[in-house]
């Protein structure tokens, strides 16, 4: 919950400058693991939950997928959350034991002309409550009616390393993919043709998306590989000014590999420049420098409050934890 009030001073300042906001979540907003063991984590896990929800709700979240742990209380509390939520939960595979669907599988959100549509999706998993259907049959049923409506495809997927594979062998008119279930950290948006990111451990960061919209129909380029290229290069000419000082004798040939990655970074940035359509990324690390919204802050103060009131917070081991833990941060698209 600590990092809450930072995110929303972030999310304000991009929209001081002007800017369309759109704020998405990828799956396990809402709890740490997959079940509690105990009624007291059960209701300390309520109300860190409903901050999380209230923060969102005040924020303006516009969706969010769901996740196997957001289900760690049970279908019917879920469904109690997402009715005090004023923003939709997400699913287009994560179905009912008779087969329907609980969630709407995306939702289409205008702002200021630019549409961009949001799918949920989640790699199959078990649940009593639940039938989780293949997660690429869904998308193949929902991606033409999102194309049709949207300048830009932002698909949330709650997925493990085997889907996120099979889904770069196929061909999407998906422009992002923000990837929950695992907590390594994007610097850039992989090997695929479609950008996928993980936003790394749970309220620690966040992650601004920054779309450039010129022309329609010409593709977006990823930038985020050019400006790591970018950051590595500036990092060796560091490096090679180090190595002059420590042996000038050998200081012409070190220069001329500085001139190499000056020129790298001159072509690279003229690259990112010269881009029509483009999506740029930042990472901001939610610390102590960031001012805490305070009316976020006073949410978070009085859930900690009850939390504590509860007490035994010795037990939190107890809590049941899958294999891999997954702690996603609030992903940011920010339209210029």
């Amino acid at each position: 919950m600590g990092g809450l009030a930072r995110k929303a001073t972030i999310v304000d300042k991009v929209k001081s400058n002007g800017s369309s906001v759109f704020i998405a979540d990828a799956g396990n907003l809402f709890f740490k693991t997959d079940k509690y063991q105990s009624e007291m984590l059960s209701d300390k896990a309520k109300v860190s939950a409903d901050v999380i929800l209230e923060s969102f709700n005040k924020i303006g979240c516009d969706a969010i997928t769901v996740g196997s742990k957001d289900f760690a209380l049970g279908l019917d509390h879920l469904l109690g959350l997402q009715q005090k939520a004023e923003f939709p939960f997400l699913s287009a595979n994560i179905k009912d034991k008779t087969g329907n669907l609980i969630f709407d599988p995306y939702t289409i959100v205008n702002k200021d002309g630019i549409d961009v549509g949001f799918i949920g999706l989640t790699s199959i998993f078990q649940h009593n409550d639940l039938q989780v259907d293949d997660p690429f049959t869904a998308l193949d049923n929902v991606i033409e009616m999102v194309q049709d409506g949207s300048d830009i495809i932002v698909l949330l997927f709650h997925a493990d390393k085997k889907d996120i594979g099979e889904f770069n062998k196929r061909d999407y008119p998906i422009n992002l993919v923000l990837q929950s279930k695992i907590t390594r950290r994007s610097r850039d948006g992989g090997t695929g043709k479609i950008p996928v990111f993980t936003c790394g451990s749970r309220g620690k960061y966040l992650y601004k998306f920054d779309f450039t919209v010129s022309e329609g129909d010409i593709p977006f380029i990823d930038t985020s590989k050019k400006t790591e290229a970018i950051r590595e290069a500036r990092r060796q000419i560091k490096s090679y000014e180090r190595k002059i000082q420590r042996t000038p004798k050998n200081s012409k040939q070190y220069k001329q590999k500085i001139i190499e990655f000056e020129t790298e970074i001159g072509l690279l940035e003229t690259e990112i420049n010269n881009a029509e359509n483009k999506l740029e990324i930042e990472i901001i690390e939610l610390d102590k420098h960031i001012v805490d919204r305070p009316d976020i802050l006073q949410i978070v103060s009085t859930g900690k409050d009850k939390i504590e009131a509860l007490g035994g917070s010795k037990n939190k081991r107890q809590e049941v934890k899958s294999n891999k833990k997954t702690k996603s941060a609030v992903p940011l698209l920010d339209q210029n």
